[in-house]
């Protein structure tokens, strides 16, 4: 016996229970720490998973904008083909002031001639 009334065996069984105690904490620490660890990682992959259904929506919405744009592209006129259209309005127009004037003219001759005779 020492002078603490403490024998070899004592000691030894002492820090065995502390040394257990100790474990078992380090144990638990260990494991709160890896379900937290474990729970982290599992909200991640519900933020990915969120973020890509985002990301998926939006680019549904800007493919059917994408589609939408084209569609109306296919109604809009060409720079030929209006150049073409205002050249046959021009056309036309030339015509109108033609039988314009080929109207005036028999008015006139009309006219004329109802005067004369």
């Amino acid at each position: 016996m020492g002078d603490f009334g403490w024998t070899g065996c004592d000691i030894v069984e002492a820090f065995w229970g502390v040394l257990v105690d100790d474990l078992e904490w380090l144990a638990k620490f260990s494991e709160e720490r890896w379900e937290g660890h474990q729970r982290e990682h599992e909200n991640l992959e519900k933020s990915l998973d969120l973020a890509r259904e985002n990301v998926s929506t939006r680019l549904d919405g800007m493919n059917e904008f994408r589609r939408q744009i084209t569609e109306a592209e296919t109604k809009f006129v060409t720079r030929p083909e209006l150049d073409g259209i205002k050249k046959q309005i021009s056309q036309l127009e030339r015509l109108i002031w033609i039988a314009t004037g080929a109207v005036m003219v028999i008015v006139f001759l009309l006219n004329y001639m109802n005067h004369k005779g």
